[in-house]
């Protein structure tokens, strides 16, 4: 089982058997995804994370994850971008990793990404919410420079 929306996922780091991995690498081409995070649930010295069944997103531990960041003028949203392969889907989760060192997971399903053409290649943009919505991967385009 993945972490799951029981009281225990909060605290504890889920097995990842039945997760959903990604293919083997060079299997697909790999496209940018920036995730955008809103969570107010930090304090200072908390750190943001992506995790989840694939490589770039730790494999299910916190601390290889993706580290998003925020400032001041951003908080309370936090940014990170990852390398996933297109024609796969990813299933993540979003964890505070504490200043005290213990890692807070979100009280929800799991998130799953879905990148399922692998004829997609470029940028895309995935939104959530700490313990609550998410949206599915949106392609961002290109802006005229």
């Amino acid at each position: 089982a993945t972490p799951n929306d029981s009281a225990a996922a909060a605290a504890a780091p889920p097995p990842a058997v039945g997760a959903k991995a990604s293919p083997p690498s060079g299997a697909f081409s790999d496209a940018e995804v920036l995730f955008e995070v809103t969570c107010r649930e930090t304090t200072p010295g908390d750190v943001l994370r992506i995790v989840g069944g694939a490589g770039a997103l730790g494999d299910w531990m916190p601390q290889k994850g993706l580290t998003l960041s925020t400032s001041a003028t951003s908080f309370p949203c936090w940014s990170c971008t990852a390398r996933l392969p297109t024609g796969t889907s990813v299933e993540w989760k979003v964890v505070i990793s504490q200043a005290d060192g213990t890692d807070r997971w979100e009280v929800c399903p799991n998130r799953e990404t879905r990148l399922v053409d692998g004829s997609l290649t470029g940028a895309f943009k995935v939104r959530a919410e700490f313990g609550g919505t998410c949206s599915p991967a949106e392609p961002m385009w290109p802006t005229a420079s």
